[in-house]
């Protein structure tokens, strides 16, 4: 099967820090895989997650995204793979707050062309497109309102929105349901699962609540093959 991802020999270290907080060996993801990703505070989860995500550089090792190693990647490539290729739900959102909620959800589509025309794949347009992942996430008539007017709870559900419009082949979730109450939770779960198993998209999440790991194909423990993270530091 293809790989979404595959990690080799990473290791990363924060400017200042005395020891690195990342070293994993080997970490492979298949295309359309869910992953549950898991670990204490500490244990590397929100680097992980950007380093795949391209946010912060590669120091050491490979990271395969889609047979891509964007290791050694100038910036400006690695920021266009990544729009083209990868939602990213931010643990902070990262709404742009004098945008409304419909031109937040579509910004992929105008940073990528090829996010745009995977979005009107489907029929219809744009707008109609990032309704419908609207309405699913119980945020019908919201389009048209900026997104510092919403709850903590509904800005989250429009990050999301925002990272499956146009079926990215990777989707990034960093704690996507820590706002929401239990109703939304299972809603947006549903959802989020439902667009990356119709467009075949790789989904690494990560959240301290381990009920939601059943739903997942498998799940990995990150202290368990972080070897920069001892055991006893994370119990």
């Amino acid at each position: 099967m293809a790989l979404a991802i595959e990690i080799r020999d990473l290791r990363f270290r924060y400017p200042g820090a005395a020891v690195d907080c990342l070293d994993i060996e080997l970490l492979r993801v298949e295309a359309g895989a869910r992953v549950f990703l898991y670990g204490p505070s500490g244990s590397g989860k929100s680097t992980l997650l950007s380093l795949i995500g391209g946010v912060i550089p590669v120091q050491q090792g490979t990271l395969n995204l889609l047979g891509k190693n964007i290791a050694h990647m100038r910036p400006a490539i690695c920021d266009r793979l990544r729009a083209d290729h990868i939602g990213f739900i931010f643990q902070q959102f990262n709404l742009i707050p004098y945008l409304s909620v419909m031109d937040n959800v579509l910004l992929p589509c105008r940073f990528s062309s090829r996010r745009q025309q995977r979005a009107l794949a489907g029929g219809g347009t744009l707008s109609e497109t990032a309704r419908r992942l609207l309405s699913h996430l119980q945020l019908e008539n919201t389009e048209h309102i900026p997104v510092t007017q919403l709850s903590v709870g509904q800005q989250q559900r429009v990050a999301a929105a925002r990272a499956l419009i146009g079926k990215p082949e990777i989707v990034i979730a960093d704690e996507p349901t820590s706002a929401l109450d239990a109703d939304r939770q299972s809603a947006f779960l549903d959802l989020l699962l439902q667009e990356c198993a119709e467009a075949n998209t790789a989904l690494i999440f990560v959240s301290h609540n381990r009920q939601l790991a059943a739903q997942f194909h498998y799940e990995i423990a990150l202290p368990s093959i972080n070897k920069a993270v001892l055991i006893e530091d994370v119990i």
